[in-house]
Formats: C-alpha cells, sequence, structure tokens
C-alpha cells in the first residue's frame, strides 16, 4: 500500500484514500477472518495516509453502530447482500464523501469550496444516520 500511495501522489496533485466496506461474513478471497478485512487492513490504511500525510474518507466506520451494551457492531440494515451496500448504504457513502472532500478542499484552498449540492436522496423513513464519532484524518501540512 505505501508503493502505491507513492505511485499514485507523484502523477495527482490531490489524493483522497478510503477504507474498504467491510463485510458481514467471512468467505472469498480473505478465507474465514473477517478480521483481516474488517479491522486489519482499514487500520494500517489509515495509519499509512497518516504517516504520508494522505486524507482518508473512513467509510469502513458509516457501517457500524452501537448496540444497547455500548460494543459496535455491524449495521445489517445497510447491507444488500454480506458483502455490498443497499442503497441505504451507498447513499451515507456519497454523503460521507461529500462532506469529507469539501472539508479536504477547504483547508488545501484556505476557503469554502462551493461544491454542487449533492442530489436529494430518496430516504425511507427508517434511514439511519452515522452514528460514528471518528474524524477523518486530514493533513495540516504536506510532508
Amino acid at each position: 500500500f505505501e508503493t502505491l500511495v507513492t505511485e499514485v501522489s507523484i502523477i495527482f496533485e490531490i489524493v483522497i484514500a478510503a477504507t474498504p466496506v467491510p463485510q458481514l461474513e467471512a468467505g472469498g478471497y480473505w478465507g474465514d477472518n473477517l478480521s483481516v478485512l474488517n479491522e486489519i487492513i482499514p487500520n494500517i490504511i489509515k495509519q499509512v495516509c497518516l504517516d504520508f500525510g494522505i486524507p482518508i474518507v473512513a467509510v469502513n466506520e458509516i457501517f457500524y453502530t452501537e448496540n444497547v451494551n455500548g460494543t459496535m457492531i455491524l449495521n445489517e440494515s445497510l447491507f444488500f447482500d454480506n458483502v455490498h451496500p443497499n442503497d441505504k448504504g451507498y447513499t451515507l457513502i456519497a454523503e460521507k464523501f461529500y462532506d469529507e472532500v469539501s472539508i479536504i478542499l477547504e483547508k488545501i484552498s484556505g476557503s469554502p469550496t462551493a461544491l454542487p449540492s449533492p442530489a436529494p436522496s430518496k430516504q425511507p423513513s427508517s434511514y439511519i444516520e452515522s452514528s460514528s464519532s471518528a474524524d477523518t484524518l486530514i493533513p495540516t501540512s504536506n510532508p
């Protein structure tokens, strides 16, 4: 991942990374170890981005919710199947990117950036807001 970040940073003026969407069940490429995709890889991505001063959108965090015991669990209502988000999940991803990219561009330019408003979403009354309290990592200066 470090090599990829280095090579992409040479080509593009602005680079923004994102963590992967977590999975509900193990299987496929990652085998029986969900912690690789849901915990280890996002943490590696966050650390490399922090080390290289690359802004990151923590997409994985919007899929977690706090249960009655205070434990963070995956919100199954945001998935179409055990791997892919449903319309609500993709809407949350789009909103998270819009919000975070707006902040990143404002930090880079030093003034508010006028981005077009996102299209109004067709949200059912049971729409679930993200309760993630984690901040997106945004560098204060280039390394």
